[in-house]
């Protein structure tokens, strides 16, 4: 114990704290203090209520005290910026006007279809094509066509809009543009069984989406086999020599075999 701790224990208004082994006291401000040995000075201790009479000096009428805490000021920012967007609205679907009126699901099916596969109905597996009709029931030359790909619209615009859906027969000539829908109220939940039916089904249309895929794939492989030579002979060189599509047919597969194994070579006589 130093001098200065000497002397506070014959002041009363000393006290000092066994379990932190620290003299303090209260000032006239009623404010407690401790001294602290290694520096050698007293230093305000921390009193709850000492910072609430302190906080009172300062508060400002009308004013609330209170502030968000940090965390939940976090809590909701965090929130916030993990809100889901709105989820940007898939278009498949192409409106078509100057239809026949003669003009079957069918005939339109096997001209859209050329741009992508046409989605089906989930309960009835018709292709979603909506023929519209007046209220007596007479076609109005126009439809709703809707792919299963959202690819599929603009390439059906590009190739179909404009074009004839009889070649040859120009009172049929179409006008194919981007589908445009209304905002429509939320539907009705569907139930468990409702939705476990429409998973099903929407598998069952991607495997078969899947097939037709690669029957393209297999397709465009193959051709990307096949190798067209042009000007290769003339009608007048065969006619003067009828053994030189034998000849030559050996002389083209020997060069191309230099590039790789040939499975077929084939000559065409008539141009």
């Amino acid at each position: 114990m130093d001098d200065k701790t000497k002397d506070f224990a014959s002041d009363p208004k000393m006290h000092f704290n066994e379990q932190t082994g620290k003299w303090s006291y209260v000032g006239e401000d009623n404010v407690s203090y401790e001294y602290d040995e290694n520096l050698g000075a007293w230093f305000p201790m921390f009193d709850e209520k000492l910072m609430q009479e302190q906080a009172s000096v300062y508060a400002i009428e009308g004013v609330e005290e209170e502030a968000t805490k940090p965390q939940e000021k976090r809590k909701r920012q965090d929130t916030d910026e993990t809100k889901k967007p709105k989820r940007e609205v898939r278009i498949t679907s192409v409106y078509v006007s100057g239809i026949p009126d003669d003009a079957t699901i069918e005939e339109l099916k096997t001209t859209f279809s050329k741009c992508g596969v046409i989605m089906e109905d989930l309960e009835t597996g018709e292709p979603k094509i909506k023929l519209y009709r007046d209220d007596e029931g007479y076609p109005k030359g126009d439809a709703l066509i809707t792919y299963f790909k959202e690819e599929s619209v603009p390439l059906a615009i590009n190739v179909l809009d404009e074009a004839e859906l009889r070649p040859g027969q120009p009172n049929t000539k179409l006008k194919v543009q981007k589908a445009v829908f209304k905002e429509k109220e939320p539907p009705a939940k569907k139930s468990k069984v409702a939705k476990l039916k429409v998973k099903k089904k929407m598998q069952q249309f991607k495997r078969k989406l899947d097939w037709v895929d690669d029957e393209v794939g297999k397709k465009q492989e193959k051709f990307a086999k096949i190798v067209i030579l042009k000007n290769m002979y003339t009608q007048e060189e065969l006619d003067l020599e009828p053994t030189l599509l034998l000849e030559l047919k050996e002389d083209v597969r020997e060069e191309c075999e230099r590039l790789g194994e040939v499975t077929n070579v084939i000559l065409y006589d008539v141009s």
